[in-house]
Parts: structure tokens; sequence; C-alpha cells
């Protein structure tokens, strides 16, 4: 398989109440404040609608699975930028930014967009993974 710099791949979806509380329980979260319903007036801070930041993460190793199935997960850096909501449409992102040959690595970034308040696309979650993928090359 044959690749480039800045090839892309994405996926759109949002988390609902169930996909909360299903992490919830697979964690062992027992405050569990994203299983609540929100109460109006909360800060945004306090908001239990609020998707466990790591768990919108989990969007990427789908696009690696699905694109790179025997590839090997080797590192993950995330910065959590603004608070994704419980059924807010979300769309990941991950972009080939660099290939280290003789370790057959492909350094790629990584990006959760959601929609901002003016309409434009802004950046959730953000971050750079490494993956060794044996088979393909990159140009």
């Amino acid at each position: 398989m044959i690749v480039e710099i800045g090839d892309y791949a994405e996926c759109e979806r949002k988390f609902d109440q169930k996909d909360l509380e299903l992490f919830a329980d697979a964690i062992q979260d027992k405050y569990a404040a994203h299983k609540q319903s929100p109460t109006s007036g909360q800060s945004t801070f306090y908001r239990s609608d609020i998707v466990y930041g790591i768990f919108t993460s989990a969007s990427f190793t789908s696009l690696f699975r699905l694109y790179f199935p025997k590839a090997i997960y080797m590192s993950q850096d995330l910065k959590f930028r603004k608070p994704i909501l419980r059924d807010e449409n979300v769309k990941a992102r991950v972009e080939i930014t660099g290939w280290d040959a003789a370790k057959k690595n492909v350094q790629f970034r990584t990006v959760i967009l959601k929609q901002g308040e003016s309409g434009q696309e802004e950046v959730a979650v953000e971050g750079n993974a490494l993956l060794k993928i044996p088979y393909i090359e990159v140009k």
C-alpha cells in the first residue's frame, strides 16, 4: 500500500446517553456524573452531558483499524481544547504527517472537530499518534 504525507481519513458520529453509560460502566466510574441528565443553569465545567475526552479519542483507533488493520499503535498524545456534549455531531480525522522508513513508523495528526457557536468547525481534541505499519510505503 502506498500513501502520501497529507493523506487523511475521517468519520462522523455522536455520543449518546447509552454510549456514556456503557463507557462509565466499562471504566468503573463510581462518580458517573456523565450518566446524569444535565441540570439547567450548570456551568460548562460542571455539566454532566460532557462526553469523556478519552472516550472521544477512541474514534482514532476506529479509523486506524479500518484503514490499517494490522498496524501497531505505538503512542498517542492528546490535548482537550473544547468540551464535546452528548448528542453533538463530531468529526474525527487522522492525517499522515511523517514517516520513518527504517522503522516503518508513520506519524499522524489526530483531531476531533465540532461545530462552534459561529458555525465554523472548532478543534475539540487534538494530538499526535505514532503507528508501526510494516506493509505501507509513504511518498
